[in-house]
């Protein structure tokens, strides 16, 4: 669990912003938590440090992934070869 809380503090340093304050005070009490064997806790602690983050985050996507057919349902989908597209190439993503 300390290591989840140090990985949180090292993304949280990472990403340098003037409001980053409060989630770097949600992530020290995140880890006050821990110490105290209170993990569920630590668990809400740390969904509000993520939801502050992509609160104050720009649009981005984690994982691009590229399709190589429409897919036919949620989630149901033929990953691409590549990442890479062609400039006049149709692009799906999901």
């Amino acid at each position: 669990m300390q290591c989840l809380v140090r990985a949180l503090f090292v993304s949280i340093l990472l990403v340098a912003t003037a409001g980053a304050l409060d989630i770097l005070g949600k992530a020290k009490a995140a880890e006050a938590l821990a110490a105290d064997g209170k993990f569920v806790a630590v668990m809400d602690t740390l969904d509000e440090a993520e939801a502050a983050l992509w609160d104050k985050s720009p649009l981005i996507f984690r994982r691009p992934l590229s399709e190589a057919e429409p897919p036919v349902g949620y989630s149901a989908y033929m990953p691409g070869e590549t990442d890479a597209f062609r400039s006049a190439s149709r692009s799906l993503q999901h």
